[in-house]
Parts: structure tokens; C-alpha cells; sequence
């Protein structure tokens, strides 16, 4: 699988337009890889990270009770072992403490990433969607849906129709016509409402 690697400083966003499915962050030498999941609607970016050296050293883990315990800890990507008896090493009161920030660096860097991933897969599938609406396919099919439905909103049975909307969009370019209904503004501005609510 093709993967670019990521330097100190580099544009998430060019990352997320030139990879598809993976990329190794070179500073902590760890590979992050993705795919995209969801409906025919928003697709969101699965995002799991292997750890390429694993360099895994002694650190003193301080408890919630205060107490030190000895652990491993990852100085790439900065997973925590369990619990350790300090007899193990020899030298625990000089080993270094566990470092928080190495697990949230690598945490903040795979949302920032997915964030990224998703607002480009949605960009591109809306500028995909929103030319598929001027097409002459779309405006044929939704001029037959409004006839079927006599140009009356299905939501309300009382405003006149002036828009289609899509039931499911599993279908999506491809719709069946009982997965289309005909709705007037307010009311397809309701049912969107509440679909982004969930």
C-alpha cells in the first residue's frame, strides 16, 4: 500500500487530498491507515495507527492515590503497560515519569487528521451530489416525482411541493422512484433539521 510521510509542520490538508488509505508520521514512526465508512450520505474516515519500533522504555506512573508505580510506556507512539513490580529495574526512583503528552499528540493528530479526511470525502461527495442535481437524469426524475405527487407535500399533505427529497440515500444517482417524495420548503427544511441532529 502507497503511504507518504509526514514531516514536522506538514498541511493536513494537502495529506488528506494526495493519500488514500495511509500515512506514516516520520517524527514517532507511526503508520496511520484508513477507510471510509457510512451511508450513500456522510462518510467519516476509520482511522487506526500501528506503531512501527515500538520503543518501549521504564517510566514511574504516578496513580490517582499519589502512589508511583512502574511502567512501560512507548516514547513513539505512547501506549501504557499495565503495572510492573519496581523490583524489576534497579534504578526507579531516577526513571523518567510517564509522558501524557506523546499519547495526545498522537491522539490530536489522528482527529486532526480525520477531521480533515472527512471535510474533504464530504466536500468532494457534495460538489458530486450538487452537479448530479442539475443533471438532466435528477431533473427529469424529480419533475415525474412532483407530477406523481400532484405537486402537494408528502410531509404535510397541505403546501404546495416544490422540491424532491431523498428518503434514503442508499440509492444514491441511481434512486428508485418510491425512495423520492415531494415536499415544500419548510417542511424539507424540518426533516434536514432533524436528520443533522442525529
Amino acid at each position: 500500500m502507497k503511504y507518504i510521510n509526514i514531516e514536522p509542520g506538514t498541511d493536513l490538508n494537502d495529506v488528506a487530498k494526495n493519500t488514500k488509505h495511509m500515512v506514516h508520521h516520520k517524527e514517532r514512526n507511526v503508520l496511520f491507515t484508513w477507510e471510509f465508512k457510512g451511508d450513500g450520505g456522510y462518510q467519516y474516515p476509520f482511522i487506526e495507527y500501528d506503531c512501527i519500533d515500538h520503543d518501549q522504555k521504564w517510566v514511574k506512573f504516578k496513580r490517582e492515590n499519589g502512589t508511583f508505580t512502574l511502567r512501560k510506556q512507548c516514547f513513539s507512539c505512547g501506549e501504557l503497560s499495565s503495572d510492573f513490580k519496581k523490583s524489576c529495574v534497579e534504578n526507579f526512583d531516577s526513571l523518567p515519569f510517564f509522558m501524557p503528552e506523546i499519547r495526545s499528540f498522537i491522539s490530536n493528530f489522528k482527529n486532526n487528521l480525520s477531521r480533515e479526511l472527512g471535510r474533504i470525502k464530504n466536500d468532494e461527495a457534495w460538489d458530486e451530489y450538487n452537479d448530479y442535481l442539475k443533471s438532466d437524469k435528477w431533473l427529469n426524475k424529480r419533475s415525474l416525482v412532483l407530477k406523481r405527487d400532484n405537486y402537494l407535500c408528502q410531509a404535510c399533505l397541505v403546501n404546495k411541493a416544490v422540491q424532491v427529497h431523498h428518503l434514503t440515500y442508499d440509492n444514491i444517482y441511481d434512486e428508485p422512484m418510491f425512495d423520492l417524495i415531494s415536499v415544500c420548503v419548510p417542511c424539507h427544511e424540518k426533516i434536514e433539521t432533524k436528520k443533522k441532529k442525529q
